[in-house]
């Protein structure tokens, strides 16, 4: 597997829930199982945030695009690690949020999105740092 290719992946994921997340917040979560609950203000401030979420996921998805073409090893080390650590934070919350029953079954998917692409990142930061 080449780094190159982890990096257009995530770009993927990662601009299609912030897409969704920016446009549809109220979707986007209704697939997950979480509601934006009944009452004006709690429904606003739900889709704020989760609107917010996905201005935030514009930023693994812009650099996993950019880091791509990068020539200096150390830049995209540093990318790396950075999304390394992007991944593992989601994955600890995301896993959190499955065993708190805030998400419907089709979390797991979220858990398993961040679990792929923790192992992947770790995988050339440890196992093939030559790669980087």
């Amino acid at each position: 597997m080449k780094l190159r290719l982890v990096f257009i992946l995530n770009s993927i994921v990662a601009l299609i829930f912030a897409a969704g997340l920016l446009l549809s917040a109220k979707t986007m979560l209704g697939l997950f199982g979480i509601s934006v609950g009944s009452t004006v203000n709690f429904n606003a401030s739900l889709s704020f945030v989760a609107q917010l979420l996905g201005a935030a996921l514009t930023l693994p998805g812009l650099l996993g695009l950019f880091a791509g073409g990068m020539a200096d090893a150390g830049a995209r080390r540093s990318v790396v690690l950075s999304l390394f650590v992007f991944q593992v934070v989601g994955l600890a919350v995301s896993l959190l949020g499955m065993l708190s029953k805030v998400m419907n079954v089709t979390g797991w998917a979220i858990v398993g999105l961040f679990l792929l692409f923790a192992l992947a990142y770790g995988y050339f930061l440890f196992m093939q740092p030559s790669e980087i």
